[in-house]
């Protein structure tokens, strides 16, 4: 039977499964300023780089079905879009270009490339000095004729000083960011937890807990033919009295209710180990794993404003002192908040 890896190992394996979706950056990104209209080349730090063509709504869903039997239809509300670009290495050294590197910004939405197969060629390549190379990047959107905006943001060269941002549509530009949401004192300290359904709300966040699932029943959250968590066994998920001795008192699940009130308008990652089970002294559990989630979860990329409700999945360790579960949007970020999942 698969055993338990650490978080950073359990990290690696779903980058290296979805290589789609890279580590996000820490923080949000700046919104570089100007957007190439549609139709022109721009600098974009090392590169020369032009959107060539758009597909949206049935044709760029053709074009995906078409590219692999293996891509899903779209989720309702959500439309494809396969953008084709065309770039050239203008520095003097090899570059890279991965699909990871552009989100799609839209009215309440930031999407990064998706795991979906692109057509061919994809838009994955090292680059040699002065060499072009042109290939498609598969993007979801909103289900909408929301004008839509690319972000190109290099998730291998540092800073922001590569970003662009290109209207795939006349006139697009990114929406505007709401003001900032004022924080909460609430959930301050572990001590101070808030209930079941009640929000802490930070510079950036508000958060609250939905619904919590302990136990044999987490491990029929996940659909059948997922894998991800439920190899490690229907009986890690139950063993809530830890009785292979192994120190973990099976799984919990928490849907918890998330709102990005920040105000960067390319939006925000929100990751998984930004919520731990947290012990009396307000300190992460020791050996705390946390455990692929299912459809849908929490973590990923929110846009200003933007709300939706996802899982989060636990190992339960037996030394956990509390009731409670920890809130740190980063790990630089010394506002941690408290919320009951008991």
């Amino acid at each position: 039977m698969p055993r338990r890896s650490s978080v950073y190992s359990l990290a690696l394996v779903i980058l290296l499964i979805w290589c789609a979706y890279p580590v996000a950056p820490a923080l949000a990104r700046q919104v570089p300023p100007g957007v190439v209209p549609t139709g022109q080349a721009a600098t974009a730090g090392p590169w020369q780089m032009q959107v060539v063509t758009v597909q949206t709504g049935d044709a760029a869903a053709t074009a995906i079905t078409a590219a692999s039997p293996a891509n899903p239809a779209p989720p309702d509300g959500e439309q494809y879009v396969v953008v084709e670009i065309t770039a050239t290495n203008g520095s003097d050294r090899p570059q890279d270009l991965d699909p990871a590197d552009f989100a799609l910004i839209g009215d309440g939405w930031v999407g990064r490339a998706s795991s979906l197969v692109a057509p061919e060629p994809s838009l994955m390549a090292t680059v040699e000095p002065g060499a072009a190379v042109t290939g498609f990047v598969a993007l979801s959107g909103p289900d909408s004729d929301a004008a839509l905006v690319l972000l190109y943001d290099s998730v291998t060269l540092g800073g922001n000083w590569a970003d662009a941002l290109f209207a795939l549509a006349d006139g697009a530009v990114p929406p505007e960011a709401p003001g900032a949401a004022a924080p909460t004192d609430a959930g301050t300290a572990v001590g101070e937890a808030v209930a079941i359904g009640d929000p802490v709300a930070t510079a950036e966040w508000q958060v609250s807990v939905a619904e919590v699932v302990v136990g044999d029943p987490v491990y029929d959250l996940y659909p059948d033919g997922d894998y991800r968590t439920t190899a490690l066994g229907r009986n890690q998920a139950g063993d809530l009295g830890d009785a292979d001795g192994d120190g973990a008192a099976g799984w919990v699940a928490v849907r918890v209710a998330v709102t990005y009130t920040g105000t960067v308008a390319t939006g925000a990652y929100l990751s998984a180990d930004a919520f731990t089970l947290a012990q009396q002294d307000g300190g992460p559990v020791p050996n705390g794993l946390f455990l692929t989630a299912p459809a849908p979860a929490a973590e990923g990329w929110y846009a200003p404003g933007q709300s939706r409700e996802g899982w989060l999945v636990f190992e339960i360790q037996i030394a956990w002192d509390s009731d409670a579960m920890r809130f740190q949007a980063d790990a630089t970020d010394a506002d941690r908040r408290y919320l009951l999942i008991y």
